[in-house]
């Protein structure tokens, strides 16, 4: 029984299972897993190759000792194909998690860039649609009252007749008074020539 004790393939056995328990521990731990499968792998390979060298130089050979060591050392194979077996799953969870973040994430800004570009591509359809909801709109964009926003709005968009617009508006302002008295003339059915006054234009 000794012999059988400082058997040298199941010290190795009994080894490599400490590490790639103590192997799976850290892997748990670590947020971004490495795979580690190639290298359990290779670990499982090389038990399997240290097996029977190891055994039949053992002194215990052709004996029932020698089942009984064949019997420990498949028990502990089994027991480390386990705990790899353990570990892969762990990795394929972390890395099926975080590429479920990732898939998450990238939904997410392309939902976004297609919202941004839906707003642009409605807002013309929508203003001429409903002015209202047009005036909301710009209201909420500007932060102004309604008549400074008009006049953004008509300058920008033609600026040659907004220009026209407030000069006819300040003729009308200078001369209220005169252009009274034509109006109310014109509405007994009689017929006058009004004077006006122009300004002069005011410096840009």
């Amino acid at each position: 029984m000794a012999s059988e004790a400082e058997d040298p393939a199941a010290q190795a056995f009994e080894a490599l299972r400490r590490d790639v328990a103590s192997l799976r521990d850290d892997i748990k731990r670590i947020a971004d897993p490495i795979d580690y499968s190639p290298t359990l792998q290779s670990i499982v390979q090389r038990l399997e190759d240290l097996k029977k060298p190891a055994l039949s130089r053992s002194p215990i050979a052709d004996t029932a000792a020698h089942e009984a060591a064949n019997f420990e050392q498949a028990r502990l194979l089994s027991g480390l194909k386990q705990q790899i077996s353990a570990l892969e799953g762990v990795v394929g969870r972390a890395r099926d998690r975080r590429q479920w973040w990732v898939g998450i994430g990238l939904a997410s800004l392309g939902g976004a860039l297609i919202g941004a570009a839906c707003c642009v591509a409605l807002a013309g359809p929508i203003a001429r649609t409903f002015p209202s909801v047009s005036y909301a709109m710009a209201k909420a964009a500007l932060g102004q009252v309604r008549w400074d926003r008009g006049i953004r709005f008509m300058a920008h968009a033609d600026d040659a007749t907004w220009n026209q617009v407030a000069t006819g508006l300040v003729l009308v302002q200078t001369n209220a008074a005169a252009l009274d008295k034509c109006a109310k003339a014109a509405s007994r059915g009689k017929s006058r020539t009004c004077q006006i006054q122009v300004p002069e234009p005011a410096e840009r």
